[in-house]
């Protein structure tokens, strides 16, 4: 059982250590914006505005693995308030960097949940293993 938890611990590290859960942007940084069309500008608003919701890391320790697939299936709603008289190009390119990065941060926040519940039950186990109460 121990190294069954080892392995996943092992496994949930180095997922976070890669970052399978980073998100890139698909745009140029050096890129002036005057000369970006509004699909660009919405992306790139989106993903700065994109803070994902550090509740999924509860779902990630309740559910383990499981929630950071969760996590990631979820789609992400972007605040209504600010694609308000927006053309339908950067509402389009703010919808989906805000679900995009929103999304890799409920993914992170959510394999930390699991990696948290991992090491808490590899000490519990460890504690229980080494502790000469007999039964």
């Amino acid at each position: 059982m121990l190294s069954r938890l080892g392995c996943i611990i092992l496994i949930s590290a180095l997922m976070l250590q890669n970052g399978c859960s980073s998100y890139k942007s698909p745009v140029p940084v050096d890129l002036p914006i005057e000369e970006m069309d509004d699909y660009t500008k919405g992306l790139l608003d989106g993903e700065k505005d994109a803070h994902g919701y550090k509740g999924w890391m509860y779902v990630g320790c309740l559910w383990s693995i499981l929630g950071g697939i969760l996590a990631w299936n979820y789609e992400p709603t972007p605040p209504v308030h600010t694609l308000k008289d927006k053309s339908q190009d950067y509402v389009r390119g703010y919808t989906e960097g805000y679900q995009n990065k929103s999304r890799a941060k409920n993914t992170e926040y959510a394999l930390r949940g699991c990696g948290c519940t991992a090491g808490i039950m590899a000490l519990l186990l460890y504690f229980l293993s080494t502790s000469n109460i007999s039964m």
